[in-house]
């Protein structure tokens, strides 16, 4: 069976589909739209692909509407650099991966398929993160407690705010901050919350009204080098952990993929030149240096 990569139009995409006659199903509602009405370009585009034919699905259209509205199982994949929607899907059914890329700011689907089991992993690799090889990993791991992770996101945002202010990197004497403007600041603690309101209960507002729970949070990343003191009395800055390991950089982006059935799956930052994976519980968050993305929710 030959693997083939289509560029249909969103519009182009639905037709296919709806041609198919197969009805989505819980795997594969989040991506598949069918539509009937459509216009003689989107026929047309649909049939130039070898999708359709006379309006009606072609074999090799059939085999790959099969997998990707009826799939047995489904991995879908995001990525911050392209936006808030789903970057990515694969579908497997009966031994054959489909991959489906959306553009709903384009409105347009990128398609490749059939693939056989044996190239997907290279297929996943190649889709979320390139060529990417990690030839100076070294392990590295670390947790932070949610109260010192909330501090942590609020220094990533202060000096956000001065990096856009500057238009330009910021020097070590740009981040340098004292307790105060960090802690007793409740815009700050608005831009934690990712502009919800900030209740008189909200984690947030509740860490920054005690001042020993901050105290000793901001003692915790001093320790682990998130943070450190500078050399000017009362003020703090990024510590060595933040700057070499953490801290945001141009061309990074935050990578997730889970299985839609099971919910199990990854998360990671990736950088120009490392990974670092992000696992969660109740109490805390650990980042830890990975030379690879995990690639088994492919195997089948």
């Amino acid at each position: 069976m030959t693997m083939n990569f289509y560029r249909l139009s969103l519009d182009s995409y639905k037709l296919f589909l709806s041609a198919s006659g197969f009805l989505p199903t819980k795997l594969s509602a989040a991506y598949v739209e069918t539509n009937e009405i459509s216009n003689a370009e989107d026929l047309k585009q649909a049939e130039e692909n070898g999708l359709l034919q006379d309006g009606k699905i072609t074999n090799e259209g059939s085999l790959i509407a099969s997998i990707i509205s009826n799939p047995e199982k489904t991995v879908i994949a995001s990525n911050s650099s392209f936006g808030r929607v789903p970057l990515c899907f694969f579908c497997f059914k009966e031994g054959f991966w489909a991959f489906v890329s959306m553009d709903y700011t384009n409105k347009f689907v990128s398609l490749l398929a059939p693939i056989e089991s044996k190239d997907i992993i290279s297929i996943a690799k190649d889709a979320l993160i390139g060529k990417l090889q990690i030839t100076n990993y070294s392990p590295f791991s670390i947790s932070l407690s949610n109260d010192e992770l909330m501090i942590y996101n609020m220094v990533l945002m202060l000096m956000g705010k001065r990096s856009k202010e500057k238009s330009e990197p910021l020097l070590p004497l740009d981040c340098r901050f004292n307790y105060e403007e960090l802690i007793i600041n409740r815009d700050f603690a608005k831009q934690v919350l990712a502009g919800e309101v900030l209740s008189e209960n909200s984690e947030v507002l509740t860490l920054i009204k005690d001042p020993e729970r901050c105290k000793n949070a901001v003692n915790k990343l001093i320790e682990k080098q998130i943070l450190a003191k500078s050399q000017i009395k009362g003020y703090l800055q990024p510590g060595i952990t933040m700057f070499y390991r953490l801290a945001p950089q141009k061309g990074m982006f935050i990578l997730s993929y889970s299985d839609l059935e099971t919910k199990k799956g990854k998360k990671y930052y990736v950088f120009p030149n490392s990974i670092i994976e992000v696992t969660a519980d109740r109490n805390s968050l650990t980042f830890s240096a990975a030379q690879d993305i995990d690639y088994s929710l492919w195997k089948v």
